[in-house]
Protein backbone atom coordinates (compact mmCIF):
# COMPACT_ATOMS: atom_id res chain seq x y z
CA UNK A 1 0.00 0.00 0.00
CA UNK A 2 2.99 2.28 0.52
CA UNK A 3 3.92 2.16 -3.20
CA UNK A 4 0.28 2.75 -4.07
CA UNK A 5 0.34 6.12 -2.35
CA UNK A 6 3.96 7.08 -3.07
CA UNK A 7 4.24 10.60 -4.43
CA UNK A 8 7.22 11.27 -6.66
CA UNK A 9 7.42 14.92 -5.88
CA UNK A 10 6.10 16.48 -2.69
CA UNK A 11 5.51 20.21 -2.80
CA UNK A 12 3.33 22.02 -0.31
CA UNK A 13 0.22 23.56 -1.90
CA UNK A 14 0.89 26.97 -0.42
CA UNK A 15 4.21 27.18 -2.27
CA UNK A 16 2.36 26.65 -5.55
CA UNK A 17 -0.12 29.39 -4.71
CA UNK A 18 2.68 31.83 -3.85
CA UNK A 19 4.49 30.81 -7.04
CA UNK A 20 1.30 31.32 -9.06
CA UNK A 21 0.69 34.78 -7.64
CA UNK A 22 4.29 35.87 -8.11
CA UNK A 23 4.45 34.47 -11.64
CA UNK A 24 1.24 36.02 -12.85
CA UNK A 25 1.94 39.25 -11.03
CA UNK A 26 5.33 39.68 -12.73
CA UNK A 27 4.66 38.29 -16.20
CA UNK A 28 1.16 39.50 -17.08
CA UNK A 29 0.85 43.21 -17.86
CA UNK A 30 -2.52 44.27 -16.50
CA UNK A 31 -3.81 47.83 -16.53
CA UNK A 32 -7.14 48.89 -15.02
CA UNK A 33 -9.29 51.38 -16.88
CA UNK A 34 -10.82 54.33 -15.07
CA UNK A 35 -14.43 53.95 -14.01
CA UNK A 36 -16.64 54.07 -17.09
CA UNK A 37 -13.67 54.41 -19.43
CA UNK A 38 -13.32 51.58 -21.97
CA UNK A 39 -10.47 53.18 -23.86
CA UNK A 40 -7.87 51.29 -21.77
CA UNK A 41 -9.20 47.75 -21.19
CA UNK A 42 -7.38 45.10 -19.12
CA UNK A 43 -4.52 43.63 -21.14
CA UNK A 44 -3.58 39.97 -20.55
CA UNK A 45 -1.20 37.82 -22.50
CA UNK A 46 -3.67 34.90 -22.63
CA UNK A 47 -1.38 32.42 -24.34
CA UNK A 48 1.39 32.95 -21.80
CA UNK A 49 -1.03 32.90 -18.87
CA UNK A 50 -2.67 29.70 -20.13
CA UNK A 51 0.71 27.97 -20.49
CA UNK A 52 1.72 28.97 -16.95
CA UNK A 53 -1.57 27.67 -15.57
CA UNK A 54 -1.12 24.37 -17.42
CA UNK A 55 2.43 24.06 -16.04
CA UNK A 56 1.23 24.73 -12.52
CA UNK A 57 -1.62 22.27 -12.88
CA UNK A 58 0.81 19.60 -14.06
CA UNK A 59 3.08 20.21 -11.07
CA UNK A 60 0.09 19.94 -8.70
CA UNK A 61 -1.14 16.64 -10.11
CA UNK A 62 1.23 14.60 -7.97
CA UNK A 63 -0.39 16.13 -4.88
CA UNK A 64 -4.06 16.25 -5.90
CA UNK A 65 -4.01 12.71 -7.32
CA UNK A 66 -3.83 11.29 -3.81
CA UNK A 67 -7.39 12.40 -3.02
CA UNK A 68 -8.71 10.43 -5.97
CA UNK A 69 -6.63 7.40 -5.03
CA UNK A 70 -7.84 7.52 -1.41
CA UNK A 71 -11.46 7.76 -2.58
CA UNK A 72 -11.03 4.81 -4.95
CA UNK A 73 -9.26 2.79 -2.27
CA UNK A 74 -11.81 3.31 0.53
CA UNK A 75 -15.00 3.96 -1.47
CA UNK A 76 -15.91 0.30 -2.15
CA UNK A 77 -16.14 -0.29 1.62
CA UNK A 78 -18.55 2.63 2.18
CA UNK A 79 -22.27 1.82 2.14
CA UNK A 80 -25.59 3.64 2.23
CA UNK A 81 -27.98 2.54 4.97
CA UNK A 82 -31.76 2.98 4.66
CA UNK A 83 -33.91 2.23 7.70
CA UNK A 84 -37.57 1.68 6.85
CA UNK A 85 -39.88 1.67 9.83
CA UNK A 86 -43.45 2.38 10.90
CA UNK A 87 -44.19 5.73 12.50
CA UNK A 88 -47.20 7.18 14.30
CA UNK A 89 -48.81 9.58 11.84
CA UNK A 90 -50.29 12.73 13.37
CA UNK A 91 -53.83 13.20 12.06
CA UNK A 92 -55.70 16.53 11.69
CA UNK A 93 -57.34 17.71 14.86
CA UNK A 94 -54.67 16.31 17.14
CA UNK A 95 -53.08 18.62 19.62
CA UNK A 96 -50.55 20.85 17.95
CA UNK A 97 -51.38 19.81 14.37
CA UNK A 98 -52.93 23.19 13.46
CA UNK A 99 -50.68 25.38 15.54
CA UNK A 100 -49.08 27.38 12.73
CA UNK A 101 -47.64 29.95 15.10
CA UNK A 102 -45.62 27.42 17.06
CA UNK A 103 -41.90 28.12 16.89
CA UNK A 104 -39.75 25.55 15.08
CA UNK A 105 -37.57 23.34 17.27
CA UNK A 106 -34.25 24.85 18.26
CA UNK A 107 -31.34 23.63 16.12
CA UNK A 108 -28.88 21.30 17.77
CA UNK A 109 -25.27 20.60 16.84
CA UNK A 110 -25.91 16.88 16.59
CA UNK A 111 -26.25 15.64 13.04
CA UNK A 112 -29.81 14.74 12.07
CA UNK A 113 -29.78 12.05 9.41
CA UNK A 114 -31.60 12.61 6.14
CA UNK A 115 -35.29 11.66 6.22
CA UNK A 116 -37.77 10.97 3.44
CA UNK A 117 -41.39 9.81 3.86
CA UNK A 118 -43.52 7.51 1.71
CA UNK A 119 -46.69 8.64 0.06
CA UNK A 120 -48.85 6.85 2.62
CA UNK A 121 -47.08 8.64 5.49
CA UNK A 122 -47.17 5.36 7.42
CA UNK A 123 -43.58 4.35 6.79
CA UNK A 124 -40.49 6.49 7.25
CA UNK A 125 -37.06 6.06 5.71
CA UNK A 126 -33.97 7.28 7.53
CA UNK A 127 -30.81 7.44 5.44
CA UNK A 128 -27.29 7.24 6.80
CA UNK A 129 -23.89 5.85 5.94
CA UNK A 130 -21.63 3.07 7.15
CA UNK A 131 -18.30 1.41 6.40
CA UNK A 132 -17.45 -2.30 6.18
CA UNK A 133 -14.66 -3.12 8.64
CA UNK A 134 -14.50 -6.91 8.24
CA UNK A 135 -14.60 -9.13 5.12
CA UNK A 136 -17.27 -11.23 6.85
CA UNK A 137 -19.77 -8.40 6.42
CA UNK A 138 -19.51 -6.47 9.68
CA UNK A 139 -19.97 -2.72 9.28
CA UNK A 140 -20.00 0.23 11.66
CA UNK A 141 -22.40 3.17 11.66
CA UNK A 142 -23.82 5.65 14.16
CA UNK A 143 -26.32 4.53 16.78
CA UNK A 144 -28.50 7.54 16.00
CA UNK A 145 -28.87 6.31 12.40
CA UNK A 146 -30.71 3.18 13.59
CA UNK A 147 -32.04 4.52 16.89
CA UNK A 148 -35.62 3.46 17.49
CA UNK A 149 -35.48 0.68 14.89
CA UNK A 150 -38.04 -1.96 15.82
CA UNK A 151 -39.94 -3.18 12.77
CA UNK A 152 -39.39 -2.91 9.07
CA UNK A 153 -35.94 -3.53 7.66
CA UNK A 154 -32.41 -2.18 7.29
CA UNK A 155 -31.28 -1.98 3.69
CA UNK A 156 -27.55 -1.75 2.98
CA UNK A 157 -26.57 -0.55 -0.49
CA UNK A 158 -23.04 -1.26 -1.70
CA UNK A 159 -20.95 1.12 -3.82
CA UNK A 160 -21.91 -0.84 -6.97
CA UNK A 161 -25.65 -0.78 -6.20
CA UNK A 162 -25.99 -4.29 -4.75
CA UNK A 163 -28.42 -4.42 -1.84
CA UNK A 164 -28.36 -6.51 1.34
CA UNK A 165 -30.48 -6.79 4.46
CA UNK A 166 -28.57 -5.63 7.53
CA UNK A 167 -28.99 -7.13 10.99
CA UNK A 168 -28.12 -5.31 14.22
CA UNK A 169 -25.21 -7.02 15.98
CA UNK A 170 -24.98 -4.55 18.86
CA UNK A 171 -25.32 -0.91 19.78
CA UNK A 172 -23.58 1.46 22.18
CA UNK A 173 -25.54 4.69 22.74
CA UNK A 174 -22.82 6.06 25.03
CA UNK A 175 -20.47 6.41 22.06
CA UNK A 176 -23.18 6.72 19.39
CA UNK A 177 -21.92 3.60 17.60
CA UNK A 178 -23.62 0.50 16.18
CA UNK A 179 -22.46 -2.61 14.34
CA UNK A 180 -24.52 -4.24 11.58
CA UNK A 181 -23.96 -7.53 9.72
CA UNK A 182 -24.78 -8.42 6.12
CA UNK A 183 -24.81 -12.02 4.93
CA UNK A 184 -21.91 -13.08 2.74
CA UNK A 185 -18.13 -13.32 2.73
CA UNK A 186 -15.06 -11.73 1.21
CA UNK A 187 -16.52 -8.24 1.29
CA UNK A 188 -14.20 -5.36 0.50
CA UNK A 189 -13.33 -3.74 3.85
CA UNK A 190 -11.49 -0.68 5.14
CA UNK A 191 -8.76 -0.67 7.78
CA UNK A 192 -8.39 1.36 10.96
CA UNK A 193 -5.49 3.78 11.33
CA UNK A 194 -3.76 5.06 14.46
CA UNK A 195 -5.83 8.06 15.55
CA UNK A 196 -3.30 8.90 18.27
CA UNK A 197 -0.85 10.04 15.56
CA UNK A 198 -3.11 12.56 13.84
CA UNK A 199 -2.31 16.27 14.11
CA UNK A 200 -4.18 19.50 13.57
CA UNK A 201 -3.63 20.50 9.94
CA UNK A 202 -3.49 16.94 8.54
CA UNK A 203 -5.42 16.40 5.30
CA UNK A 204 -8.42 14.06 5.51
CA UNK A 205 -11.18 12.65 3.28
CA UNK A 206 -14.83 12.09 4.28
CA UNK A 207 -17.08 9.67 2.36
CA UNK A 208 -20.81 9.13 2.82
CA UNK A 209 -24.34 9.62 1.49
CA UNK A 210 -25.32 13.22 2.33
CA UNK A 211 -28.90 14.00 1.31
CA UNK A 212 -29.08 10.45 -0.11
CA UNK A 213 -26.29 11.10 -2.66
CA UNK A 214 -24.23 7.92 -2.29
CA UNK A 215 -20.42 7.83 -2.57
CA UNK A 216 -20.03 11.58 -1.98
CA UNK A 217 -16.45 12.58 -1.24
CA UNK A 218 -15.29 15.75 0.51
CA UNK A 219 -11.86 16.82 1.69
CA UNK A 220 -10.45 19.13 4.32
CA UNK A 221 -8.11 19.26 7.26
CA UNK A 222 -8.26 18.32 10.91
CA UNK A 223 -9.06 21.57 12.69
CA UNK A 224 -9.00 20.25 16.29
CA UNK A 225 -8.66 16.99 18.21
CA UNK A 226 -9.95 15.70 21.54
CA UNK A 227 -13.23 17.64 21.44
CA UNK A 228 -15.66 16.90 24.31
CA UNK A 229 -19.30 17.72 25.01
CA UNK A 230 -20.17 17.80 21.32
CA UNK A 231 -23.50 16.02 21.60
CA UNK A 232 -26.15 17.81 23.71
CA UNK A 233 -28.11 16.03 26.43
CA UNK A 234 -25.68 13.13 26.66
CA UNK A 235 -25.75 10.84 29.66
CA UNK A 236 -23.28 11.12 32.51
CA UNK A 237 -21.46 8.08 31.10
CA UNK A 238 -21.10 9.45 27.57
CA UNK A 239 -17.68 8.63 26.15
CA UNK A 240 -16.49 11.44 23.89
CA UNK A 241 -13.29 11.98 21.91
CA UNK A 242 -14.18 13.81 18.72
CA UNK A 243 -12.00 14.86 15.79
CA UNK A 244 -13.06 18.25 14.45
CA UNK A 245 -12.74 18.85 10.72
CA UNK A 246 -13.75 21.34 8.04
CA UNK A 247 -14.54 18.59 5.50
CA UNK A 248 -18.12 19.06 4.29
CA UNK A 249 -20.43 16.66 6.16
CA UNK A 250 -24.21 16.88 5.85
CA UNK A 251 -27.34 14.97 6.97
CA UNK A 252 -26.96 11.45 5.63
CA UNK A 253 -23.19 11.43 6.13
CA UNK A 254 -23.60 10.05 9.64
CA UNK A 255 -21.74 6.76 10.04
CA UNK A 256 -19.43 7.28 7.09
CA UNK A 257 -15.64 7.13 7.51
CA UNK A 258 -13.16 9.93 7.97
CA UNK A 259 -9.88 8.66 6.52
CA UNK A 260 -6.28 9.83 6.34
CA UNK A 261 -4.23 10.05 3.15
CA UNK A 262 -3.14 6.44 3.65
CA UNK A 263 -6.74 5.33 3.21
CA UNK A 264 -7.11 4.33 6.87
CA UNK A 265 -10.17 5.04 9.04
CA UNK A 266 -9.31 7.60 11.72
CA UNK A 267 -12.89 8.43 12.67
CA UNK A 268 -16.61 7.89 12.05
CA UNK A 269 -18.48 11.04 11.00
CA UNK A 270 -21.15 11.71 13.57
CA UNK A 271 -22.10 15.34 14.12
CA UNK A 272 -22.06 18.87 12.77
CA UNK A 273 -22.18 22.22 14.54
CA UNK A 274 -24.95 24.10 12.78
CA UNK A 275 -27.72 26.63 13.15
CA UNK A 276 -29.32 25.76 9.83
CA UNK A 277 -29.39 21.94 9.95
CA UNK A 278 -26.70 21.65 7.26
CA UNK A 279 -22.93 21.97 7.15
CA UNK A 280 -21.57 25.34 8.26
CA UNK A 281 -17.84 24.63 8.40
CA UNK A 282 -17.46 22.39 11.47
CA UNK A 283 -17.97 18.65 11.59
CA UNK A 284 -17.08 16.00 14.16
CA UNK A 285 -15.98 12.39 13.87
CA UNK A 286 -15.71 9.81 16.66
CA UNK A 287 -12.05 8.93 17.06
CA UNK A 288 -10.99 5.54 15.68
CA UNK A 289 -9.39 4.86 19.07
CA UNK A 290 -12.90 4.55 20.49
CA UNK A 291 -14.48 3.03 17.38
CA UNK A 292 -12.00 0.14 17.18
CA UNK A 293 -12.50 -0.91 20.81
CA UNK A 294 -16.29 -0.58 20.74
CA UNK A 295 -16.71 -2.46 17.47
CA UNK A 296 -14.46 -5.28 18.68
CA UNK A 297 -16.59 -5.64 21.84
CA UNK A 298 -19.86 -5.54 19.91
CA UNK A 299 -18.72 -8.12 17.34
CA UNK A 300 -17.31 -10.49 19.97
CA UNK A 301 -19.89 -10.04 22.75
CA UNK A 302 -22.85 -8.12 21.34
CA UNK A 303 -22.47 -5.51 24.06
CA UNK A 304 -19.85 -3.28 25.69
CA UNK A 305 -18.64 -3.78 29.26
CA UNK A 306 -16.94 -0.84 30.96
CA UNK A 307 -15.28 -0.40 34.30
CA UNK A 308 -16.72 1.87 36.99
CA UNK A 309 -15.76 2.91 40.52
CA UNK A 310 -18.64 5.26 41.37
CA UNK A 311 -17.23 8.76 41.75
CA UNK A 312 -18.07 12.16 40.29
CA UNK A 313 -14.96 14.29 39.88
CA UNK A 314 -13.83 17.80 38.99
CA UNK A 315 -10.61 19.05 37.47
CA UNK A 316 -8.23 21.02 39.66
CA UNK A 317 -8.65 24.48 38.20
CA UNK A 318 -10.18 27.91 38.81
CA UNK A 319 -13.68 26.44 38.72
CA UNK A 320 -12.83 24.24 41.70
CA UNK A 321 -11.27 27.24 43.45
CA UNK A 322 -14.65 28.98 43.35
CA UNK A 323 -16.52 25.78 44.20
CA UNK A 324 -14.57 25.43 47.44
CA UNK A 325 -14.84 29.11 48.34
CA UNK A 326 -11.12 29.79 47.96
CA UNK A 327 -9.40 32.82 46.48
CA UNK A 328 -6.68 31.39 44.25
CA UNK A 329 -5.10 28.25 42.80
CA UNK A 330 -2.26 28.66 45.29
CA UNK A 331 -4.74 28.33 48.16
CA UNK A 332 -6.30 25.34 46.42
CA UNK A 333 -2.98 23.52 45.95
CA UNK A 334 -1.98 24.26 49.53
CA UNK A 335 -5.31 22.96 50.82
CA UNK A 336 -5.08 19.78 48.72
CA UNK A 337 -1.41 19.30 49.55
CA UNK A 338 -0.44 19.19 45.87
CA UNK A 339 2.46 20.70 43.94
CA UNK A 340 0.67 20.88 40.60
CA UNK A 341 -2.88 20.96 39.22
CA UNK A 342 -2.98 17.26 38.34
CA UNK A 343 -5.41 14.70 39.62
CA UNK A 344 -9.18 14.23 39.80
CA UNK A 345 -10.93 15.91 42.74
CA UNK A 346 -13.70 13.71 44.15
CA UNK A 347 -16.85 15.81 44.52
CA UNK A 348 -19.34 12.94 44.80
CA UNK A 349 -19.29 9.26 45.77
CA UNK A 350 -22.30 7.03 45.08
CA UNK A 351 -23.38 4.52 47.69
CA UNK A 352 -22.73 0.80 47.31
CA UNK A 353 -19.98 1.44 44.77
CA UNK A 354 -16.37 0.19 44.65
CA UNK A 355 -15.00 3.62 45.58
CA UNK A 356 -17.12 4.01 48.71
CA UNK A 357 -16.39 0.45 49.83
CA UNK A 358 -12.65 1.10 49.40
CA UNK A 359 -12.76 4.24 51.54
CA UNK A 360 -12.80 7.03 48.93
CA UNK A 361 -14.55 10.13 50.27
CA UNK A 362 -15.61 13.49 48.81
CA UNK A 363 -12.66 15.88 49.01
CA UNK A 364 -10.06 13.25 48.09
CA UNK A 365 -7.91 13.64 44.99
CA UNK A 366 -7.24 10.55 42.88
CA UNK A 367 -3.63 10.72 41.67
CA UNK A 368 -2.79 7.26 40.33
CA UNK A 369 -4.40 3.96 39.32
CA UNK A 370 -2.02 1.04 38.89
CA UNK A 371 0.88 3.51 38.53
CA UNK A 372 -0.90 5.41 35.73
CA UNK A 373 -0.82 9.13 36.48
CA UNK A 374 -4.28 10.68 36.60
CA UNK A 375 -3.99 14.22 35.24
CA UNK A 376 -7.69 15.08 35.00
CA UNK A 377 -11.23 13.80 35.33
CA UNK A 378 -11.13 12.61 31.71
CA UNK A 379 -8.00 10.58 32.48
CA UNK A 380 -9.78 8.92 35.38
CA UNK A 381 -12.83 8.11 33.24
CA UNK A 382 -10.69 6.60 30.49
CA UNK A 383 -8.61 4.45 32.88
CA UNK A 384 -11.62 3.11 34.78
CA UNK A 385 -13.66 2.47 31.60
CA UNK A 386 -10.86 0.41 30.08
CA UNK A 387 -10.05 -1.53 33.26
CA UNK A 388 -11.24 -5.11 33.51
CA UNK A 389 -14.39 -5.59 35.59
CA UNK A 390 -13.69 -7.32 38.95
CA UNK A 391 -9.99 -6.49 38.72
CA UNK A 392 -8.40 -5.09 41.90
CA UNK A 393 -6.36 -1.95 41.21
CA UNK A 394 -3.93 0.02 43.36
CA UNK A 395 -5.03 3.62 43.83
CA UNK A 396 -3.14 6.58 45.29
CA UNK A 397 -5.21 9.43 46.70
CA UNK A 398 -4.34 12.73 48.36
CA UNK A 399 -6.18 13.48 51.60
CA UNK A 400 -5.38 16.21 54.11
CA UNK A 401 -2.00 16.74 52.46
CA UNK A 402 -1.01 13.06 52.65
CA UNK A 403 -0.70 10.41 49.94
CA UNK A 404 -2.70 7.33 50.88
CA UNK A 405 -2.78 3.93 49.11
CA UNK A 406 -6.13 2.19 48.55
CA UNK A 407 -7.24 -0.95 46.76
CA UNK A 408 -10.39 -0.72 44.63
CA UNK A 409 -12.14 -3.57 42.82
CA UNK A 410 -13.42 -2.30 39.48
CA UNK A 411 -17.19 -2.68 39.08
CA UNK A 412 -19.33 -2.82 35.94
CA UNK A 413 -20.60 0.55 34.78
CA UNK A 414 -24.39 0.78 35.21
CA UNK A 415 -26.61 2.27 32.55
CA UNK A 416 -27.62 5.09 34.87
CA UNK A 417 -27.41 6.23 38.49
CA UNK A 418 -30.69 8.13 38.70
CA UNK A 419 -32.21 7.74 42.15
CA UNK A 420 -29.09 6.17 43.68
CA UNK A 421 -27.99 7.90 46.88
CA UNK A 422 -24.60 9.56 47.10
CA UNK A 423 -22.49 11.68 49.42
CA UNK A 424 -21.00 14.86 48.03
CA UNK A 425 -19.03 17.99 48.76
CA UNK A 426 -21.30 20.93 49.47
CA UNK A 427 -20.33 24.04 47.54
CA UNK A 428 -17.94 26.18 49.59
CA UNK A 429 -17.05 23.46 52.10
CA UNK A 430 -13.57 22.40 53.24
CA UNK A 431 -12.32 19.53 55.36
CA UNK A 432 -10.53 21.54 58.00
CA UNK A 433 -8.97 18.89 60.22
CA UNK A 434 -9.84 17.25 63.56
CA UNK A 435 -12.76 15.62 61.69
CA UNK A 436 -14.47 18.89 60.80
CA UNK A 437 -16.01 19.84 57.47
CA UNK A 438 -16.90 23.52 57.47
CA UNK A 439 -18.59 26.23 55.44
CA UNK A 440 -18.37 30.03 55.55
CA UNK A 441 -21.33 31.38 57.51
CA UNK A 442 -23.83 33.00 55.15
CA UNK A 443 -25.22 36.49 55.63
CA UNK A 444 -28.77 35.32 56.35
CA UNK A 445 -27.50 33.12 59.19
CA UNK A 446 -25.50 36.05 60.59
CA UNK A 447 -28.66 38.12 60.77
CA UNK A 448 -30.32 35.39 62.78
CA UNK A 449 -27.40 35.46 65.23
CA UNK A 450 -27.15 39.19 66.04
CA UNK A 451 -23.95 38.73 68.04
CA UNK A 452 -22.08 36.91 65.24
CA UNK A 453 -20.03 39.07 62.86
CA UNK A 454 -17.84 36.34 61.39
CA UNK A 455 -18.15 32.64 61.74
CA UNK A 456 -17.47 29.20 60.31
CA UNK A 457 -20.40 26.78 60.09
CA UNK A 458 -19.79 23.12 60.90
CA UNK A 459 -21.55 20.98 58.27
CA UNK A 460 -20.14 17.55 59.14
CA UNK A 461 -18.27 15.83 61.98
CA UNK A 462 -16.53 12.53 61.28
CA UNK A 463 -17.35 9.67 63.59
CA UNK A 464 -14.59 8.83 66.05
CA UNK A 465 -12.79 12.12 65.40
CA UNK A 466 -11.35 14.57 67.94
CA UNK A 467 -14.15 17.01 67.11
CA UNK A 468 -16.86 14.43 67.88
CA UNK A 469 -15.11 13.47 71.13
CA UNK A 470 -15.14 17.15 72.19
CA UNK A 471 -18.85 17.56 71.52
CA UNK A 472 -18.75 19.50 68.26
CA UNK A 473 -21.91 18.96 66.18
CA UNK A 474 -23.12 19.89 62.70
CA UNK A 475 -24.75 23.31 62.85
CA UNK A 476 -22.30 24.72 65.40
CA UNK A 477 -20.78 28.12 64.58
CA UNK A 478 -17.06 28.59 65.29
CA UNK A 479 -15.91 32.22 65.50
CA UNK A 480 -12.50 31.85 67.17
CA UNK A 481 -9.43 29.62 66.96
CA UNK A 482 -7.43 30.46 70.04
CA UNK A 483 -7.74 34.25 70.12
CA UNK A 484 -7.89 34.66 66.33
CA UNK A 485 -11.03 35.15 64.29
CA UNK A 486 -10.91 33.39 60.90
CA UNK A 487 -12.47 35.41 58.09
CA UNK A 488 -12.65 32.55 55.57
CA UNK A 489 -12.77 28.77 55.47
CA UNK A 490 -9.22 28.76 54.13
CA UNK A 491 -7.95 30.81 57.11
CA UNK A 492 -9.78 28.44 59.45
CA UNK A 493 -8.18 25.45 57.69
CA UNK A 494 -4.70 27.03 57.91
CA UNK A 495 -5.12 27.77 61.61
CA UNK A 496 -6.20 24.23 62.49
CA UNK A 497 -3.62 22.72 60.16
CA UNK A 498 -0.87 24.55 61.99
CA UNK A 499 -1.84 22.91 65.30
CA UNK A 500 -2.20 19.49 63.63
CA UNK A 501 1.30 19.67 62.14
CA UNK A 502 2.71 20.81 65.48
CA UNK A 503 0.88 17.95 67.24
CA UNK A 504 -0.66 20.43 69.68
CA UNK A 505 -4.20 20.77 71.05
CA UNK A 506 -6.20 23.82 70.00
CA UNK A 507 -9.02 25.71 71.69
CA UNK A 508 -11.92 26.90 69.54
CA UNK A 509 -14.90 29.06 70.50
CA UNK A 510 -18.35 27.81 69.53
CA UNK A 511 -21.21 30.26 69.62
CA UNK A 512 -23.79 29.06 72.21
CA UNK A 513 -21.33 26.49 73.65
CA UNK A 514 -18.26 28.45 74.60
CA UNK A 515 -14.60 27.28 74.38
CA UNK A 516 -13.84 23.65 73.47
CA UNK A 517 -10.41 22.04 73.23
CA UNK A 518 -9.58 19.71 70.35
CA UNK A 519 -6.82 17.23 71.15
CA UNK A 520 -4.68 15.94 68.30
CA UNK A 521 -4.50 12.17 68.70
Amino acid sequence: MTNFFKIKKRVKPILFFVFLINTIGTSLPISYANSGDNSNPIVINKEKAKKELIDLEESLKSFTAIFGKVSNFVGPAVVKIIITRKINVETPGKRGSNNKSAAPPAPTPFNKFFKQKTAEQRMQQDVGSGVIIDPKGYLVTNFHVIKGYRTGEIEVTMFDGQKYIGKVVGTDPKTDLAVLKIEGDNFYSAEFGDASKIKVGDWIVAIGSPFNYQQTVSTGIISAIGRKHVAPNTSMFAYEDFIQTDASVNPGSSGGPLVNLRGEIIGINSAIATQSGSFQGIAFAISATIVKKITDDLIQNGSVSRGHIGVGTLDINNKLVKELGLNSCDELLDYLGLKSKTGAFVARVWKNTPALKAGVRPGDVILEIDEKKIKSSVDLQNVTREADVNKEVNVIIARNGERLPLKITIGKQPNYLDGVEFISIQSGTLRAGFGLTVLKLKQDRKRQEDYVENGILVVNVEKGSAAEASGVEPGDIINQVGYLEPSSVYEFYKMLNGFIKAMKPVTIHIVSKGFITLINE
